[in-house]
């Protein structure tokens, strides 16, 4: 329940969020554009853009572009306008190709920095083939939003696996931008995002890649400084998944959310989202983390989410985990009601490293197994683990060997015991108890007759276990009453060592039935389970 409120209450902000940074278009002026021609005012995306000289925030414009490849120098590098959306009319068959010509160094495919009021809906950009032709110059293909106001709604971006999809850097395209931007990705499937600075909002969408080649590094998210720029800014990821998979033996590192060595101020939060790092060969060379804080200037929070760290079946290989803190200045990192998962097994793996004794870095409510590194003992914890409370609620039945707080085992005389302040604290544990039989067995008819003299009495040898063990309880007070034959409520007595005890009713004339019945039994700190019994009640035969 406290994850699913947390959730909502994070679902209420990010909706009005968008609400503040994604106004929707209205009535704009349509301008269509066909690369065959047929129905439509223009054949390209550039003699669309040049056709249009009076958009405002009073007089928006909307690009609406017919099925079809985009392809050729006036559909590619295009200097966008600021109120000009681009709009597709299906999201699969409108592609944006744009030019194999090499251009200069980060030329994007659609370069909208410094601009404003801009939607590109309903589309597929492609910046596979700019990218190459720029022999792997980091923006080329890209959209460029550095200092924009932009969204992205049902946008496919095709990208290298080791290119920048949609790029805030001023860097790497070499434009003039003197300010961050608000940035909105929603419902969207891309490559790479490059977060340099400003507000950005993921909602929805799947951020993926696959690397292959030696050296790289693969990423779904990049936080970082620009060049000449700390803009800092906050940057919210909510119900999305960032993916990457490193395919070869030599990459740098596999790291979907990475947060570069930079000094970056501002908050990255990751809200009830995936982020999965795998490799896919079997004596990979590098890490595989979900998580990479590398960076320093912020701070993350991780709410509500989900980390996998994933590797072949016995690895020969290769250093996996969750969080992978290993260097001194990092993010510090703040992990709440989440999950980290391993998959696969091999090479070196936890699911958090700490290699630092200055990163704060917490988790709480986070369901984990492992953490490692040389400032793994600083990790503020509040959390239930995986071998503590796992389906069944298995508790170490060993004191742990740590002298963190917060460490939960059973203790000695089968108490439950944590750790506070610095010490063990315990509290009086017990047991479940039943009754497993009223006489000689659990079967009826099992109470005896007993002749005193002229009179008859009834005796019942009331017998209490462990629930669970079946073991004899000793020093258990059985209370019941005797009925039929004679009545007598309340009667009490004491189990002895094989946790029997007797009871022996009134004398009465022959001819009767006596019945007992079990009310109670009692032997703090343990428990007694009515339920439970195999016997309750039983009667003698007739006593003549």
């Amino acid at each position: 329940m406290r994850i699913r409120a947390a959730l909502v209450l994070f679902s209420l902000f990010f909706a009005a969020t968008l609400t503040a940074w994604a106004q929707p278009v209205t009535n704009p002026k349509v301008v269509t554009v066909s690369p065959s021609g047929t129905g439509a005012d223009y054949t390209t995306l550039q003699a669309a853009l040049s056709a249009i000289s009076d958009a405002s925030a009073g007089n928006p414009y909307v690009i609406l572009a017919y099925p079809g490849i985009y392809t050729g120098t006036s559909n590619t590098s295009l200097r966008w306008k600021s109120y000009v959306s681009l709009r597709g009319v299906d999201r699969y068959s409108t592609i944006i190709r744009g030019s194999v010509s090499a251009p200069f160094y980060g030329t994007p495919l659609i370069d909208a920095s410094s601009l404003q009021g801009i939607e590109i809906s309903n589309i597929t950009l492609d910046g596979t083939a700019q990218f190459s032709a720029s022999s792997g110059a980091l923006g080329a293909g890209a959209t460029n939003v550095c200092g924009a106001q932009v969204t992205f709604t049902d946008v496919t971006y095709l990208q290298d696996g080791t290119a920048i999809a949609i790029d805030s850097s001023r860097d790497h395209a070499l434009i003039s931008c003197t300010a961050p931007g608000n940035v909105v990705v929603r419902n969207c499937d891309t490559g790479i995002v490059g977060d340099f600075g400003g507000d950005w909002l993921i909602s929805g969408s799947w951020l993926h890649t696959s690397t292959a080649a030696a050296g790289e590094t693969g990423i779904a998210y990049v936080r970082s400084a620009d060049v000449g720029a700390t803009w800092g800014g906050t940057t919210t990821i909510t119900g999305s998944v960032l993916e990457s998979t490193g395919t070869g033996t030599s990459l740098a590192d596999v790291y979907p959310v990475y947060i570069a060595p930079t000094v970056e101020p501002g908050e990255l939060r990751i809200i009830g989202s995936t982020v999965i790092a795998r490799s896919t060969v079997q004596a990979p060379a590098y890490d595989v983390a979900p998580i990479f804080p590398n960076g320093s200037g912020g701070t993350m929070i991780i709410e509500g989410s989900t980390l996998i760290y994933e590797s072949v079946p016995n690895a020969t290989g290769g250093e996996y985990y969750g969080i992978n803190a290993e260097v001194s200045a990092a993010y510090p990192t703040l992990v709440r009601n989440s999950m980290i998962r391993s998959i696969g097994s091999g090479g070196t793996r936890a699911d958090v490293r700490r290699d630092n004794n200055t990163i704060p870095i917490s988790l709480a409510g986070v369901d984990y197994s492992t953490v490692t590194g040389t400032g793994a003992s600083g990790i503020a914890t509040s959390d239930f683990r995986q071998g503590q409370f796992s389906a069944d609620l298995t508790i170490p039945l060993t004191t742990p060997t740590s002298t963190s707080n917060g460490r939960l085992y059973v203790g000695t005389s089968d108490r439950l015991c944590y750790r506070s302040g610095g010490e063990a604290r315990c509290v009086g544990g017990g047991f479940f108890m039943k009754v497993s039989k009223l006489g000689s067995s659990s079967a009826p008819g099992n109470l005896l007759c007993v002749t005193a003299g002229t009179k008859r009495q009834g005796r019942a040898l009331v017998t209490v276990v462990s629930r669970d063990s079946g073991v004899a309880v000793a020093g258990a007070t059985i209370t019941g009453n005797w009925s039929g034959a004679t009545t007598q409520n309340g009667v009490t007595a004491v189990t002895d060592g094989t946790g029997t005890a007797t009871f022996t009713s009134n004398q009465v004339n022959p001819g009767g039935v006596f019945t007992f019945a079990v009310t109670n039994v009692a032997l703090p700190p343990n428990f007694y389970d009515a339920a439970a019994n195999l016997e309750t009640t039983d009667s003698t035969p007739v006593c003549n």
